[in-house]
């Protein structure tokens, strides 16, 4: 890991820095699937949901969000960040991860997760799952690198 990134838990000081990468999340995947996300509603409103997201991440404390910080002139930039949650059913889910492509291939995802593994090895949970979309080959061979094997497929009827 490079020395000026630090990677530690999100502050709330950062939830619009945090929005801005999920945003960037969901116009990556769009560019691998013009169809997503498969939501109905306005800009705006996925805006607003995902802001209530991670409002309700930060307050919970089954949720983790780590980010990876990066030293820039005036202060730290939010370059990627890890979002993962502890079901009640002791499932632990990888909800997103996402790092800034200017930002790639420097180890940040792999330290983002190792992060976020270790977080959720303290609330014990059976298992770990993420869910990868399947346009995103590049993520999926992330996670197999990491040792996540596939379980199961998910098909989709869109409307």
């Amino acid at each position: 890991m490079v020395s000026e990134i630090e990677i530690g838990p999100a502050r709330g000081s950062e939830r619009r820095a945090l929005l801005e990468l999920w945003v960037g999340l969901i116009e990556h995947h769009r560019k691998l699937d013009p169809g997503y996300p498969h939501l109905s509603h306005s800009e705006a409103g996925l805006r607003e949901g995902l802001l209530a997201e991670i409002d309700r991440a930060l307050a919970d404390s089954r949720c983790t969000i780590f980010v990876a910080r990066v030293a820039a002139g005036d202060g730290d930039e939010l370059a990627g960040f890890c979002f993962a949650e502890l079901e009640p059913d002791a499932t632990a889910w990888i909800h997103e991860l996402f790092v800034r492509p200017a930002e790639r291939r420097r180890g940040l995802g792999r330290a983002l997760v190792g992060a976020t593994l270790d977080r959720l090895a303290e609330q014990r949970p059976a298992k770990i799952s993420v869910r990868v979309e399947s346009a995103n080959t590049e993520a999926q061979q992330f996670w197999h690198k990491l040792a996540f094997r596939e379980h199961a497929k998910i098909l989709v009827l869109s409307q």
